[in-house]
């Protein structure tokens, strides 16, 4: 037979000793309930007024900035060249530069009329206009700035590089010119000094 705990009772440990079991004072439930809270903070709040380091501006590194500007600045020459290039088209080239003409010719004609060209120099043109907004001149910018920068630099080596290609032709046939001068002019001071040793 088993006997209900109740506040106030004894029981006996077994030792023949009479324990009393203590009296606690129990509320009902209700009442537990509307006790009052402590002060403290959710952690929804918590979370609103906490800050991520890592996205905060920081300043952009001497380097960076340096390669941003630069690219920045072989972007519009780039495009200020591809539209001159596309508005006289192979016009500007003497028709004495005849070494690779074919191929010059072919590349300055994809590089005026590819759309993935516009289009890309369009929107670092576009997102380097942002950039300087944003960041007042490169000077503190979050990591997407930050990222955005590179995209810039890298974008600005791009343009270099594809005009590079045309130049690298131009010089070859300047070099060869260059070369059938000097040949020329020597050959030309062989004959005179021939012909004053004769004379």
């Amino acid at each position: 037979m088993s006997v209900a705990w109740q506040p106030g009772s004894s029981w006996h440990n077994g030792y023949g000793d009479s324990m009393q079991y203590p009296e606690y004072p129990l509320e009902p439930y209700n009442r537990q309930d509307k006790l009052p809270s402590l002060p403290g903070m959710s952690l929804k709040a918590f979370m609103e007024q906490t800050t991520t380091y890592e996205n905060l501006p920081a300043p952009f590194s001497p380097r960076l900035r340096q390669g941003a500007w630069t690219g920045m600045a072989l972007t519009l020459i780039g495009t200020i060249v591809v539209l001159l290039l596309s508005e006289f088209g192979g016009n500007i080239f003497p028709s004495f530069f005849f070494i690779l003409s074919a191929q010059r010719d072919t590349y300055l004609h994809w590089m005026t009329q590819s759309p993935l060209i516009a289009y890309i120099d369009g929107l670092l043109f576009g997102f380097g206009v942002v950039l300087l907004i944003q960041t007042r001149n490169l000077r503190r910018g979050r990591p997407i700035h930050q990222w955005l920068a590179l995209v810039q630099a890298l974008g600005g080596t791009t343009n270099l590089l594809m005009l590079t290609i045309p130049i690298i032709l131009v010089l070859i046939n300047v070099a060869f010119w260059l070369l059938v001068a000097i040949a020329a002019i020597f050959l030309v001071v062989v004959i005179v000094r021939i012909l004053v040793a004769i004379l």
